[in-house]
């Protein structure tokens, strides 16, 4: 199965292979999982929570992988030793293919889970594939295209209400405020170190105006995490430390000293952070509504 561009086997040894795999799906971990287990407890927790965690998260993992197809020159020009293709983990046709099977998981999980579920994942596939092919590029439409891709996110926390046929409460708006914004945040703060690539915003906008955009959206996407985290004083130190870990972020990237080594380390702190929400759950057996 581990097969490289060059046709050398056994290239990699297991510790190589876990930190590839881990670092392409710590994303759909940051971004996807920990958000919905964090707002189910937050709302009313159900097992099914679970599910719909899990089969948002593959489909998320299928976006990723999907892209890592389309953006192949331009991973090499920035030299993105972290993608399964640039690395040579994983050849270039065969992360397509990859790519499908993962969002055929997702698509079973869902199918079993809820048919409103599987409705949400089709769309989201959708604008997925509209984000990366090389015949709609939304990627190419720079804010637009960032809009457009992050607005499955907004959905995400009624799309748990209807599932578990629960009403939408004020934590639903505000989580859906949170996610599309913090979604919205990931994606303009990236282009900050993949300078080679045609569709960059900070070479389009230019530096100083594309850093203004990530920091709007890292402020929004806080602000909403804060009202969200009010309720308790543990929640209110987890999101001071989101805060934090974005301020320096966004600092290093105002004054032109971010690297992509240091940028995912910072990012890779902040995927941390909803799973922080988590410990008030099982350690103190607390749920807020």
């Amino acid at each position: 199965m581990i097969e490289s561009n060059t046709g050398l086997n056994n290239r990699f040894n297991i510790t190589q292979i876990i930190k590839l795999i881990f670092k392409r799906i710590r994303p759909a971990l940051g971004l996807v999982v920990g958000p919905i287990l964090m707002y189910s407890f937050l709302t009313e927790f159900d097992y099914v929570s679970i599910l719909i965690a899990l089969s948002l998260g593959v489909v998320y993992v299928f976006g990723d992988l999907y892209n890592d197809f389309w953006d192949f020159d331009d991973d090499k020009k920035n030299y993105r030793k972290e993608k399964l293709t640039v690395s040579g983990f994983v050849s270039k046709d065969k992360i397509k293919f990859f790519a499908y099977l993962i969002l055929l998981t997702g698509v079973i999980i869902a199918t079993f889970t809820n048919l409103f579920l599987l409705f949400y994942i089709l769309i989201h596939s959708i604008v997925l594939v509209s984000y990366s092919h090389s015949k709609i590029r939304l990627k190419k439409l720079d804010l637009t295209g960032y809009f457009i891709t992050s607005t499955p996110f907004l959905l995400i926390p009624f799309t748990i209400d209807f599932v578990l046929k629960q009403p939408f409460s004020q934590t639903s708006f505000l989580f859906a405020g949170f996610m599309f914004f913090q979604y919205f945040y990931i994606l303009t703060q990236k282009d900050s170190t993949d300078l080679k690539d045609e569709t960059n915003l900070f070479l389009k906008k230019k530096w100083k105006t594309a850093s203004n955009i990530c920091t709007i959206n890292a402020f929004l996407a806080s602000i909403f995490l804060l009202i969200i985290s009010i309720k308790s004083v543990f929640f209110l130190l987890i999101c001071g430390l989101n805060i934090v870990i974005k301020i320096l972020n966004i600092k290093l990237i105002k004054e032109k000293k971010i690297t992509r080594k240091t940028r995912n380390k910072i990012v890779g702190l902040e995927f941390l952070t909803p799973f922080l929400y988590l410990l008030r759950v099982f350690l103190w057996e607390d749920r807020h509504t």
